[in-house]
């Protein structure tokens, strides 16, 4: 299974058509999770955890890579969902929009969610535009 160093580097190194791939299984999942064919439970805009086992939840990166990198080296999530304990992690949106970095962070993310699909939570938060627009 991939280290957290190499979700950095591949974000940095890898091709545009490599992150486009990334981007559509992503969007597949969260489409499935949408269409109630996940284990996550989803109920018109709320999202149901169950109530064991350890939430994070990650807000407002604005692009910064180096936070992202050091909130999943300190929380040790992919350790502990590789592990499959009950702990996931819940990204609140407003993933990018400033930084250099944006594309890394999503990069980041979405390559969390395609590895941990069931433990990986992303909403979305103001900065990401409205539905319509998704």
């Amino acid at each position: 299974m991939k280290k957290l160093s190499d979700l950095i580097k591949e974000a940095r190194e890898e091709s545009a058509e490599d992150f486009i791939s990334i981007i559509k299984k992503a969007d597949e999942l969260i489409s499935d999770e949408l269409r109630g064919l996940s284990r996550i439970r989803i109920m018109g805009r709320l999202v149901y955890l169950p109530p064991r086992g350890n939430a994070i939840v990650v807000g407002d990166l604005h692009g910064d890579l180096k936070s992202l990198e050091h909130i999943l080296n300190e929380s040790q999530f992919m350790e502990k969902a590789l592990n499959e304990e009950e702990t996931y992690i819940v990204f609140l949106g407003d993933y990018g929009d400033r930084g250099i970095r944006s594309p890394d962070v999503y990069h980041v993310i979405l390559s969390l969610k395609i590895l941990f699909p069931e433990k990986v939570i992303l909403l979305q938060g103001n900065h990401e535009g409205p539905s319509d627009l998704l």
